[in-house]
Formats: structure tokens, sequence, C-alpha cells
């Protein structure tokens, strides 16, 4: 009697658990199936949640300007803040100053910040050499509209041969600006003078760029947590990553644990978003990153800082610890990862119609909502072949290492397309000087 009991017993468990497992299967397969109508659904839109909206926020924008004292010297760093707002949008035009194009966009200037779906996370992203807060608008009002609080300083940059004195292409606020000339000038001198001396360009980094970005990171923290601003309670202080384009891939290196002085590595960024960055002079220390990279360069793109040593880009992919990504985009030159991919077509539109921008935007969100959201969904976007790749290659863990396409052959030396883009600059330049009479000033940032 106990024994059919017993029996009795075992045969019930076993028909509920193949009807739990039966149901499991059913509840499985409808949940792809709305996964999959919601790919359909989402016309290109990454779609990271299985059972969250993937719904998206109009972009805001705001300018502040910190007070910050470097030698004990006073100074005044700007910087834009991105962020989502659910205010109406308007036309907006970045000026950039006399030696960019003004970049047309719609955002909600000065809006307040969504009150739906807090906290976001943090992403500081730095320019490269002599460039401005606003180079890499467009992904930055991508990310603003997928959730995110996206921080863009201008950083200072200096010219040879001391290094003391201001030199740029444009500022946030204008000023500190010099022709076009004078800025291939310097940045010839600048890759000359570092490549000669690592220790100079430490040094640089260090004060500049390094000590700055953490000083920001800082400051925004402290608004977070400041009744009086409009930033308190916005951000998630444990999800904060780090983009940078050229010099200031460098710098998203340094902070991510790359600079030999381990003081500079900031503990608080999870990930490192690293577009047409150098190796040098990291390539003995790129190994000591211990934050998810994602790399991305142009098929056009060789090294221009470290070039000439033969330490081209990929070096730091190579030696950089997994989990890794490197991209190479079609097309591509050392400036399709600034705004100026987006031709005359107005930023929020090109984010989603140049296939460059659109591939830029895809993947560098989805890497940052797998390792500094850490949404696990993301994954499947990371591993997509998306229109605008010529090569990718990936190792998400130790020795699984997938590659895609054929990858371009390198090319030493300077960059022939920052030569190009200063070319074009005097051309544009001398365009305008030629209409200044009869072009209508448009929309000036306020600050």
């Amino acid at each position: 009697m106990i024994l059919l009991l017993l029996t009795e017993g075992k045969n019930r468990s076993l028909v509920f658990s193949q009807k739990k497992k039966k149901r499991r299967r059913v509840e499985l397969f409808f949940l792809l199936l709305v996964t999959a109508i919601s790919v359909l659904l989402s016309d290109g839109e990454p779609v990271f949640s299985q059972n969250e909206k993937n719904s998206t926020f109009n972009a805001g924008l705001k300018i502040l300007r910190l007070d910050y004292t470097c030698d004990e010297k006073k100074e005044i760093i700007t910087l834009a803040i991105w962020y989502p707002t659910y205010e109406k949008q308007e036309r907006f035009v970045y000026h950039q100053g006399k030696n960019y194009e003004n970049y047309e966009s719609k955002l909600a200037f000065n809006a307040p910040v969504s009150e739906e779906h807090r906290p976001f996370p943090l992403i500081l992203f730095a320019h490269g050499a002599y460039g401005d807060g606003f180079s890499c608008a467009f992904f930055m009002e991508y990310l603003a509209r997928h959730g995110y609080i996206a921080v863009a300083p201008d950083f200072k940059d200096t010219k040879g041969p001391g290094y003391t004195e201001e030199i740029a292409f444009s500022r946030i606020a204008g000023g500190n600006t010099a022709s076009a000339a004078a800025i291939l000038r310097t940045a010839k001198q600048f890759v000359s003078d570092m490549e000669a001396n690592r220790d100079l360009l430490l040094w640089y980094l260090g004060k500049y760029r390094l000590q700055p970005s953490s000083f920001v990171i800082d400051r925004i923290l402290e608004m977070n947590r400041d009744k009086n601003s409009f930033l308190y309670q916005v951000i998630d202080e444990k999800q904060i990553g780090m983009c940078g384009h050229s010099l200031g891939a460098l710098t998203a290196m340094g902070k991510i644990g790359a600079h030999p002085e381990p003081g500079f590595k900031d503990g608080r960024i999870k990930a490192g978003l690293l577009f047409s960055g150098p190796v040098y002079p990291f390539e003995n220390t790129v190994g000591n990153i211990g934050v998810p990279v994602m790399m991305m360069r142009g098929d056009k793109d060789p090294a221009n800082l470290g070039g000439n040593l033969g330490l081209e880009r990929k070096i730091a992919y190579q030696r950089a610890k997994p989990p890794k990504y490197y991209l190479v985009l079609k097309d591509a030159t050392h400036f399709s990862f600034t705004s100026r991919v987006c031709g005359d077509t107005p930023l929020y539109q090109a984010a989603e119609t140049s296939f460059q921008a659109k591939a830029i935007c895809r993947y560098g969100l989805a890497f940052l909502e797998r390792y500094v959201r850490e949404n696990i969904y993301a994954e499947k976007v990371c591993r997509e072949i998306f229109p605008g790749l010529v090569y990718y290659e990936r190792e998400e863990l130790p020795g699984v290492i997938f590659r895609w396409g054929i990858e371009p052959a390198s090319r030493e030396g300077i960059s022939e397309a920052i030569k190009e883009e200063v070319k074009k600059k005097i051309r544009e330049k001398n365009k305008r000087k030629n209409n200044r009479d009869t072009l209508p000033e448009k929309n000036p940032v306020r600050i």
C-alpha cells in the first residue's frame, strides 16, 4: 500500500512537471513571437527588451559653465548636456564658429528632464583635438532620445612648443578659435612632438583631458544630489560610461585604466566606446583596461598619432581584454565619427537615414545598453551585421572570436583625411566670407 501511494505520487508529480514544462514552452513561443513582431514594427530601431515598451524620448539640450581650477588658475569649462524630455522639439542650429559649418536639428532647448523612466545612465563624451563638445551632436542626441544623459565638455587644447596657449577649431560658446590653416600647422607639430616624446603626451592627456573628465563627472553627480538642480535624481550613479573621438578616444582609454599612472583611472566608468582612436601612447598598457570596449574606425582612416611609429589603431583592440568589439565602417574617414557624417541632413534625420551615422548610433547604443545599463537583450543587436560595415571582429569571451568581412589594409603616417578636412574648411571659410553680407544669423546658442 505504501509503495502504491509513493508510485502514484511520483506519477502525479511527473504529470504536473510535464504540464509545467509544456506551459513554459507555450509562454516562450508567444514571448518570441511578440519580440519578432516588435522588431518588424520598429522600422529598424533597436529592440532591447522583451517585456518593456521600446519607446523613445525627445532630446533636450542645456549649456552649462563650470568653474574649474587648474594649477591654481581659475578657468571655465563649458559643456553641453543632452537629455530625455517629452517637451516639444523645435528647430535648432548648432553654431560651431568660423571654422565649422552649422548643423541643423530639432530639440527642446532648456526643457525639463523627463519625469518618466528615471533614473538614466550618464555618458561622458570627449571630443577630438582642437574640437568642441558639439562635434558629435548627432550621437549625443540619439542617446538622449533613447534614455541617456549625455555630457560633452569643451576640453582645453593647446599648441606647441610650450603647450600652454589655448587654440581650437571651435568652441561651444565661441572664442579662442584659430584659422583652419593655423590648426593644421598646430596639429602637425602636435603629432611630431608627441611621437618624439611619450612623456609629453602622457602629461598633456593628464592635465588637459583626464583631470577635467573626472571633475565634470564629479560636478554632474553633485547636481544629481542637489534639490535645486535640474538634474536632481535624474542619473543612475551606478551606470556611467565614456565615449570619445580621436584624442577623445585616448582620453576615454586613459580614464578606464590605460594611463600608466593608476590615479587617472575612474572606477565609476563601466564601459568605453572609442571612435577612431589611436593606441599610442598606451600600446603597452591598454591591457590594463578592465571594462568592456567597443572600437570603431573607418576604412579610409589610418592612424594619425602613432602612425609614423607603425602603431595602427587595431593594436588597441588586439591588446585589450574581452569583452571587446572592433568595427570598420564603409567609406568612412576620421571625421565620419563627427556630425560631418550627416552632411546637409538635419542631425535627427541623419541618425536614421545615413548608413554610416545609423551604424554608429545603432552599435554604439547597443554596446552602452549591454555594458552600462546591463541590458542582456542588447547582445543581439551587438552581434548583428548591419549595413555600413566592411569588417567586424569581436571577442566577448576569452578565446571565442568572431570575424566577418575583409579587413582593409592599414596605411601609416598622418591621415590624409585631416589634411583634406582642413582644406575643405578653408574653402568653406572663403565662401562664407564672400557671402557674409547675405547670410542671416540663425538661432545662436545663448549662454
